[in-house]
């Protein structure tokens, strides 16, 4: 997508594909599929994490780049024996001049041997832009509650 051509309203393709962005993003982590989940991201897509008691737009943490992006994944997906599920809910997205905002809650459900429990609740803020007919994160804001 040319960044200069201004975005005034999304269709129905695009709610879609980005909805299903957001399900591929959270079963790729899930399932452990590090190239999945970098394919979510634009080259310099970045994932910032706010905890509970800072700003989601000031975040602790932020990782940038495919390289680093990568090496944040495989430590998530690295050597636990616990399973992670990160289920989405209440999605918003609305149009802006060069793409997209969404946002929506994000619960973490670990599952250890025969127990499953919540171990974190946040939501997401992020920037969207369609690359190739195709959208992708360029930022990810993940705020803890």
């Amino acid at each position: 997508m040319n960044e200069s051509t201004a975005i005034t309203d999304l269709t129905l393709e695009d709610h879609l594909q980005i909805q299903q962005l957001y399900s591929r993003f959270a079963f790729a982590i899930d399932l452990h599929d590090v190239d999945a989940w970098l394919d979510c991201f634009t080259e310099d897509g970045e994932l910032g994490l706010a905890e509970s008691d800072t700003a989601i737009d000031a975040p602790t943490s932020v990782t940038r780049g495919r390289a680093a992006l990568r090496e944040l994944a495989q430590r998530i997906t690295g050597g636990d024996t616990a399973r992670v599920w990160h289920v989405n809910s209440n999605l918003v997205i609305a149009p802006t001049a060069v793409g997209a905002i969404g946002q929506c809650y994000l619960t973490l459900v670990t599952s250890v041997e025969d127990r499953s429990e919540i171990t974190m609740a946040g939501y997401y803020k992020d920037e969207l832009v369609k690359v190739d007919d195709k959208w992708l994160f360029r930022r990810r804001r993940v705020h803890t509650l």
